[in-house]
């Protein structure tokens, strides 16, 4: 919980540090290189003539920094080494969690002997633009801080008052996406990446606010509810994970319809399991929530492939482990290396 205070003496943000007596606070626009009383300013904060003990002061400037290079030789920057971004919406340590899902996996792959030698490199190709988006959305709210929108009129009884609290109230709505973000976290997608395998359906457009879930090939597996107590996500193994609609196999055994993914996989060694789901335990088939008769999902639950075809899956297994480009890459006439180069402009976004 946090309050804002749109004050013309001080103005920012409030709230608990802890349930005792802690508390922290937020003074926006202050300079950091002249001697400010923090006493006054938590005061004109909160509007009281308040005991306040200083526990410590920290000014700071935020950053929007972001890695020309994720990395190479076996070195790899993760988290905060790679980028960082003002902590509006809190998004530092979960695109970090991020970047750890991606590239653990991988490194796993290489000293498990099964990667190919595409998989290391797609991490940057995968990650960069995640946290360029990141960091887009969290500087566009810092455009937008408390004292931009204090006034004098705020407190003012009568219509005038109650007209500028109405606009500030309209104004405010620029910062949604700092605190209803489900669309930044969780609807990011792996699209270019050439361990994707498109199906040329068209890739859902990006929101930071509003997820739409979506089996779209590189975006994140849609969550279902298979009965009571059983995610679709507790279905998924170690490694590769082909899941298949069960309503679409017509009594057939999921293992023998797509038997053809054993044999890459034996070939390169990958791991993989093949599953059988659905309906959901409201009744919906697989199928109508993945816009497919199967899924190939990644260690990393993003989605690799889908489709219907058994020997699409096995090619696309490659794919995914790093062992060939994918069609839509071909296609686009591009390689890897192209892609990192394209995707490494701008070293510094502000």
């Amino acid at each position: 919980m946090q309050y804002w205070v749109l004050g013309l003496d001080a103005a920012g943000m409030v709230g608990r540090m802890d349930l005792d007596t802690t508390w922290w606070a937020i003074i926006q626009g202050v300079d950091g290189n002249q001697d400010v009383d923090p006493v006054a300013l938590v005061r004109s904060l909160v509007g009281a003539e308040v005991d306040v003990d200083v526990v410590a002061t920290d000014p700071w400037t935020a950053r929007m920094l972001l890695a020309p290079s994720y990395g190479r030789d076996g070195v790899f920057l993760v988290g905060d080494a790679a980028h960082q971004n003002p902590p509006w919406g809190g998004h530092g340590f979960n695109t970090c969690i991020g970047d750890a899902a991606n590239l653990a996996w991988k490194i796993a792959a290489v000293l498990q002997g099964w990667a190919g030698p595409g998989l290391l490199e797609s991490y940057e190709l995968e990650r960069r633009p995640v946290a360029a988006r990141t960091i887009r959305d969290a500087a566009a709210n810092g455009k937008a801080l408390a004292y931009h929108f204090a006034g004098s009129e705020l407190a003012s009884d009568g219509e005038e008052g109650a007209a500028a609290r109405a606009r500030a109230y309209d104004a405010l709505a620029v910062k949604q996406s700092e605190f209803d973000s489900l669309g930044l976290v969780l609807g990011y997608n792996y699209s270019e990446s050439p361990l994707v395998v498109g199906d040329g359906s068209p890739v859902p457009a990006e929101d930071p606010i509003r997820y739409v879930p979506s089996a779209s090939p590189g975006a994140l597996l849609p969550h279902a509810w298979l009965d009571a107590s059983t995610s679709l996500y507790d279905v998924l193994g170690d490694g590769f994970t082909l899941l298949v609609d069960a309503g679409t196999l017509d009594g057939s055994d999921a293992e023998h319809a797509y038997g053809a993914l054993h044999a890459t996989a034996a070939a390169k060694q990958l791991p993989v399991s093949i599953a059988a789901v659905g309906p959901d335990r409201l009744g919906t088939p697989m199928s109508d929530l993945w816009a497919a008769d199967a899924v190939l999902v990644r260690p990393d639950q993003h989605v690799a492939w889908r489709g219907s075809s058994a020997e699409a899956a096995a090619a696309a297994l490659a794919v995914a482990a790093g062992w060939s480009l994918s069609e839509s890459v071909k296609q686009r006439g591009t390689t890897s290396q192209d892609l990192k180069e394209g995707t490494n402009a701008g070293a510094i976004v502000s």
